[in-house]
């Protein structure tokens, strides 16, 4: 506690211009903000506010000083202290540089916001202020050592390491902070002990990295083999994340929230922005989302439908049978039966391509029971048929064969529906083949006489 003391009074001596200034300054803020601010509780937020600027600048310019403005690592190692003693003592000693704008701060503190307790406050604030110290005090170790190193290029990738642990710091820490604000957000008392328990910890695992570092002068010499290593998996943990939402960004993981209850894929998100008219967007992206109470909102306003809008080639029938919803296409049907067989404005095809590309049987059913054609081809010449066979859908392939589709018939490729079915190797091909030979056969026999 005596070396503390002296360690205290050392610094308030050798900082007593800066401590001066720094007094200066928070008098000076704090009689500015009372002139400007008109009620008690701006006047918190305007301390706080400008607090935490001067201290931002107060823990980069420490970070960042040079060894030879700062006490010298040797010195302190020439104290009558163990190196634990000399990270905590040194530490909570730098903090009597913070005290003329900490106290601003914590004062504008308990103005703006009554309802927590000052004195746990405090305390949590004067574990932030000594951790930061702690963080200053490895980069002077690591300084005072970089600084004789020979080679610049090893310079350069322990200051990238350095930082890259300190940004790795910053994140978690954040993330912990929303975490604990998210549970107990609404229990001060919770709250405040939860945020307590984090500065320890934090503050443990800072002084046992800081006496590392004065334990082991290795650390601060740069090693191919090890600091690559440390490097590479520190790098994951903003790899991995950063990877991992470019994924789900560009749909591969899903769809875009982005109407309502609906979810409309991203590859249709620009063709849907480029709608001028925005009742007509809504339209759209209620039938092509699935989104049946927007639907149903839209049709009762009883505004046109817009039958020709083209979204990626599709109209509102084909956008119907791709999100699946039987009773939007149901709707959509009973307005407009003749529909049914409109044709794609870019590969041209109909809706029933679309319900057999989806295997949805349910909806091929609506569609031929309210008139879809099965013998139609689109712009490749390719049939509902062959549309059934590529996307693997076995029951829209039995179904259309058993109404008539003829399976042989080729595409501008001079590819079936048989081809593709015989490279599948499921066993549909013989199926299908021999199903259709004897329909076929029995719709060629003559009828016998009498």
């Amino acid at each position: 506690m005596k070396t503390l003391w002296h360690l205290v009074k050392y610094n308030f001596i050798f900082y007593k211009v800066r401590l001066g200034f720094l007094s200066v300054l928070a008098a000076f803020m704090v009689l500015l903000v009372y002139y400007f601010m008109e009620s008690y509780q701006d006047f918190g937020e305007g301390i706080m506010q400008y607090s935490s600027y001067i201290l931002f600048v107060l823990f980069t310019g420490r970070f960042n000083a040079r060894n030879s403005q700062m006490f010298d690592i040797k010195h302190l190692q020439s104290l009558p202290l163990s190196k634990k003693e000399i990270v905590i003592k040194k530490s909570l000693a730098d903090i009597v540089i913070y005290l003329p704008i900490a106290i601003p701060f914590l004062w504008g503190f308990s103005i703006k916001f009554p309802q927590y307790h000052i004195s746990l406050v405090s305390i949590g604030f004067v574990f932030l202020l000594g951790i930061a110290n702690i963080i200053s005090f490895s980069k002077r170790i690591d300084f005072f050592r970089i600084q004789h190193s020979k080679s610049h290029l090893s310079n350069m990738f322990l200051y990238f390491h350095k930082y890259l642990e300190l940004l790795i710091v910053i994140t978690i820490g954040g993330i912990s902070i929303s975490g604990i604000w998210g549970f107990f957000g609404k229990n001060i008392l919770m709250l405040e002990y939860s945020v307590l328990v984090l500065l320890v910890v934090v503050g443990f695992i800072a002084s046992m990295n800081a006496l590392k570092m004065l334990k082991d002068e290795t650390l601060s010499y740069f090693m191919y083999k090890r600091d690559f290593f440390r490097m590479g998996w520190k790098l994951l943990v903003f790899i991995i994340p950063a990877l991992g939402f470019h994924h789900v960004y560009k749909g591969k993981l899903g769809h875009l929230e982005t109407y309502g209850k609906g979810k409309i894929p991203l590859q249709f998100v620009s063709s849907i922005e480029s709608i001028k008219n925005l009742e007509t967007k809504r339209f759209v992206m209620a039938v092509l989302s699935g989104d049946q109470e927007a639907f149903q909102h839209n049709i009762e306003k009883k505004q046109p439908i817009p039958w020709e809008i083209s979204v990626s080639g599709m109209h509102l029938v084909h956008m119907a049978t791709f999100a699946g919803n039987q009773h939007i296409l149901a709707t959509l049907l009973e307005r407009s039966p003749d529909k049914v067989n409109q044709v794609g404005s870019i590969n041209q095809t109909t809706p029933l391509f679309m319900a057999m590309r989806k295997c949805r049987l349910d909806l091929a059913d609506m569609l031929i029971d309210a008139g879809a054609t099965i013998k139609h081809k689109d712009k490749q010449g390719d049939t509902a048929l062959i549309y059934a066979a590529r996307y693997r859908c076995s029951g829209g392939v039995l179904k259309l064969v058993a109404l008539g589709a003829d399976p042989t018939i080729k595409n501008k490729k001079n590819i079936s529906a048989l081809d593709l079915l015989k490279k599948q190797k499921n066993g549909m091909f013989y199926l299908v083949n021999q199903q259709f030979e004897t329909e076929r056969a029995i719709a060629s026999d003559k009828p016998k006489e009498d």
